[in-house]
């Protein structure tokens, strides 16, 4: 496979999308997005049957928390009471 652009607003879209809705495995081909060994990147309705075989189906579900590690590290440094406040935008401070 040739390299190309990916666009990145799109595949943020579909992440986000996937995680509100909780389809983090979408079977529907146009919502999947797929890798090759080379990290190319391509949307499930861009993939050719014949493709599908030298290409992996990438999960859609967050795989790095970044806030359980703070939570546990503030929870280790601030005093002890502190509150975890959440905004009306949702932004945690």
């Amino acid at each position: 496979m040739s390299a190309r652009n990916v666009d990145l607003n799109k595949l943020c879209d579909k992440m986000h999308e996937a995680q509100q809705t909780g389809d983090t495995d979408p079977t529907a081909k146009s919502k999947q997005v797929h890798v090759d060994r080379d990290g190319s990147v391509k949307f499930g309705d861009e993939v050719s049957p014949a493709e599908t075989r030298h290409l992996s189906r990438v999960q859609q579900d967050t795989f790095a928390d970044r806030l359980s590690d703070e939570a546990r590290v503030a929870g280790n440094k601030m005093p002890s009471g502190t509150k975890r406040i959440k905004s009306r935008d949702g932004v945690v401070a």
